[in-house]
């Protein structure tokens, strides 16, 4: 947060970025993140204490792209495919192609390379950047489910910064007004969850000192995450990167 961004532009208008020394990021790690979700559809690699993201806004379920973002962030990094210790990815919930991407990515790096997966809310991810942009004490974050709901998470800061789960993720109607936990803080609503469901926003309570509806998780956010707040992720075998639907239907 708050370091100088350089960036390139790549073809078919996809940006590759490196951010400055992180403190999380260890010198000895190699990490890599993926997160495709939403539309914020991207990678990012910590490695020798510089975090390199490479995303392309607006893109959807990107399958055919994740792997040449992989390729441009390693030649940016000057690392080959086998220094990768772990993969990150976010887990859900949101478009199923998109989680699907995610998962079947970090499935073929973690059989490939023998490394462990780490499995991340894409909710907590979104609540992290919330949590960054807002200066709050708590998020409350939203992704558009479509079929009249939203995908909801409530979270709050941690000791280190980092968010922390005040109750599992959810799917709730589009129609039904949050019972917040943890009233009182100050708290930030993000996610377009909120622009196509507004009466998820509550009543009777004090505001959100900041609502973020174009906000959206990123693999930036993924990898802060599971270096930072292995809690917020769980280490699985490549076999168990599965995505988190928070439902079975598609359409109804």
């Amino acid at each position: 947060p708050g370091a100088v961004r350089t960036c390139v532009r790549l073809p078919r208008g996809h940006f590759l970025s490196k951010t400055g020394a992180l403190s999380h990021v260890p010198h000895s790690r190699c990490w890599l993140a993926i997160e495709t979700a939403t539309e914020r559809a991207g990678v990012a690699l910590g490695h020798r204490g510089q975090t390199w993201t490479c995303e392309s806004p607006g893109l959807v379920a990107p399958s055919r792209h994740v792997y040449e973002w992989i390729d441009a962030l390693l030649a940016a990094a000057g690392t080959r495919p086998a220094a990768i210790e772990a993969v990150a990815f976010g887990a859900g919930p949101g478009s199923f192609t998109g989680v699907r991407v995610a998962a079947s990515v970090a499935q073929a790096f973690g059989h490939a390379l023998g490394v462990p997966v780490w499995r991340v809310s894409s909710l907590a991810a979104l609540a992290a950047g919330a949590l960054q942009a807002s200066g709050a004490s708590r998020a409350v974050v939203a992704l558009d489910a479509r079929m009249a709901a939203a995908y909801v998470g409530e979270y709050r800061r941690g000791p280190d910064g980092a968010p922390v789960a005040l109750r599992p993720d959810r799917l709730v109607p589009a129609g039904e007004p949050l019972d917040l936990a943890g009233e009182g803080d100050a708290w930030v609503a993000a996610g377009p969850g909120f622009a196509a469901c507004p009466a998820l926003l509550p009543a009777g309570i004090a505001p959100p000192v900041a609502v973020l509806p174009s906000l959206l998780p990123s693999a930036h956010d993924v990898l802060h995450l599971a270096l930072s707040a292995p809690g917020l992720g769980q280490t699985v075998s490549p076999a168990g990167a599965l995505p988190n639907y928070l439902r079975d239907r598609v359409t109804r």
